[in-house]
């Protein structure tokens, strides 16, 4: 992999770069200093829309592995491809695994994978300040959790992200639901979780999710396809990074000096909640509501009057409900303090989804993969 740090900040005369010390196919670590402060970066690039998959994952979390080992860093910044869309998991492997047999044990080996990663950084975090740059255009499930498992999560101003398990039959697998409801209160969380709307970055900042909204430029319009669409998104990237890349690296350099400036807990509410929330997620779980729109185009079903948005799964709603109920009352501090306990009942919880609902799961990834309503009854 190309040195993505020197792309990015080329005749920065504050950043001293040592290159890639660490990486593969899809990961790069780089060893830098900035305005005399050691610190990693850990990059991911998978083109053309940034798929975390299995493979990528263990090559992301051998990274961290690796950085665990090192010395004298102050801080570590973990980073990605500014592409437009990240869309998480790999939704055609957990396809394909699907209709190949009953055995879940991939399924199992991919949560757990989420589970040690979040550990990593975990671990990380008692040595050093952990960042995140939630960058892309719209994030979807597991790409909006991977920067998310970083104490800090910086975010560019065009980014929309999205917890979009519940639309297809799980809870959100890899930590997201823990670390969220350690930074804010439980009632957006809980709106976040169980609609699978985007959330803006500013809407993000302003529930204290994200420690800062980064300038990004304007996302182009882009018809291309193939070759052409990655060297324009490439092109793109580059021109993305040299705006965001030197805010994050100051944002970082500020917090090192006066760790007052990153926020620690927000008690504002300002999602949907209660029963207003209630009655959204009610109605669009309730798969009676789209009788005569199952299998349709989902944005041919959007112009139909009364429908009420993409159906959300019964089962993912009822285990969302657990899940909120099992920790009611926590405290952020005490979320934090069993936070691996924590995520370890969030994996096995979404796995239980695997094996309790497997029909309904297996309908609502092809609904998914095809843009259609599903059928979840």
């Amino acid at each position: 992999m190309v040195n993505p740090v020197r792309a990015y900040l080329l005749g920065d005369k504050s950043l001293k770069d040592e290159g890639v010390v660490h990486g593969g196919n899809f990961v790069a670590v780089n060893r830098i200093e900035y305005s005399g402060i050691p610190g990693f970066t850990i990059f991911y690039n998978n083109p053309p829309y940034h798929l975390v998959g299995t493979d990528i994952l263990l090559e992301y979390r051998e990274s961290l592995e690796w950085i665990k080992d090192q010395r004298d860093a102050q801080f570590l910044l973990a980073f990605r491809h500014n592409g437009p869309t990240h869309v998480g998991a790999n939704l055609k492997e957990s396809q394909e695994n699907l209709r190949r047999s009953n055995d879940l044990s991939w399924a199992r080996q991919r949560l757990d994978i989420g589970v040690t990663t979040d550990s990593l950084f975990a671990e990380l975090s008692e040595r050093m300040l952990t960042f995140a740059l939630a960058n892309g255009r719209d994030m979807y499930g597991g790409s909006t959790e991977l920067p998310f498992m970083a104490d800090h999560v910086l975010i560019g101003s065009r980014a929309t992200a999205y917890l979009t398990e519940v639309c297809i039959g799980l809870i959100h697998g890899w930590a997201s639901l823990v670390r969220f409801l350690s930074r804010t209160r439980p009632e957006n969380v809980k709106y976040i979780a169980m609609t699978g709307e985007g959330i803006s970055a500013q809407k993000l900042k302003d529930a204290g999710l994200v420690a800062a909204v980064l300038e990004a430029p304007e996302y182009p319009v882009s018809t291309l396809k193939g070759a052409d669409a990655s060297a324009f998104w490439d092109h793109y990237d580059i021109d993305a990074h040299r705006a965001l890349f030197p805010q994050a690296l100051r944002f970082i350099s500020r917090s090192v000096e006066d760790i007052s400036i990153l926020p620690v807990y927000c008690n504002n509410v300002i999602m949907p909640h209660g029963n207003e929330l209630d009655g959204i997620v009610n109605s669009r779980a309730d798969p009676s509501n789209y009788d005569g729109l199952f299998g349709k185009p989902l944005s041919e079903a959007k112009e139909t009057v009364g429908y009420p948005g993409r159906p959300l799964t019964p089962q993912s709603i009822d285990m969302l409900r657990e899940f909120f109920r099992a920790l009611e009352g926590l405290g952020p501090d005490e979320i934090r303090g069993r936070r691996n306990e924590l995520v370890r009942m969030e994996a096995d919880m979404d796995f239980r989804l695997y094996q309790e609902h497997t029909e309904r799961l297996k309908r609502g990834i092809d609904a998914a993969l095809n843009q259609t309503v599903a059928d979840f009854k």
